[in-house]
């Protein structure tokens, strides 16, 4: 098990009755994690950049270096690679019809997910993330425009 606290633990054991043995050792955790000597793993794993495409790349092959489940499926690796030739909408559509695949094979159970807290400055571009490496993300269409208004109102 790795980087997870108690109440996850309890919440586990609560809904699957599951008991744990925590290997404490992070380097042997990891052996096995990438040996695929395990019978189940809490672990997370948080996005590098704001897009799908961040966690859904890392089953594209099984064995792909993240991928630690060993899981690989024909039709999200079609989809996955169709996604690279389209854009916006279009694209987003793709990568959730894989993204399905993959929930519907299950290799993975998403338990939660975190909340994050952003900085936003009106007279930035960007919007600074509070955890982490303080990453720049740039601002959304509908972020600009509130910026903007409150850049009139502020002249005002």
């Amino acid at each position: 098990m790795l980087g997870c606290t108690i109440d996850v633990f309890s919440s586990i054991y609560m809904f699957f009755f599951v008991h744990f043995k925590v290997e404490r050792a992070f380097s042997i955790a990891l052996d096995k994690l990438y040996n695929k000597d395990y019978t189940m793993c809490l672990s997370c794993w948080l996005s590098d950049y704001d897009d799908p495409m961040c966690i859904l790349q890392m089953f594209k092959y099984r064995n792909y270096g993240r991928n630690c489940t060993g899981w690989e499926h024909p039709k999200f690796i079609e989809l996955i690679n169709l996604s690279n030739h389209k854009e916006g909408d279009k694209r987003l559509s793709t990568l959730e019809k894989a993204e399905k695949v993959l929930i519907d094979d299950m290799p993975v159970i998403p338990l939660y997910h975190r909340n994050y807290v952003y900085l936003m400055n009106p007279e930035l571009e960007f919007n600074v993330s509070l955890w982490g490496d303080r990453l720049l993300f740039p601002m959304s269409p509908e972020q600009k425009q509130i910026q903007n208004e409150n850049k009139q109102r502020s002249k005002k």
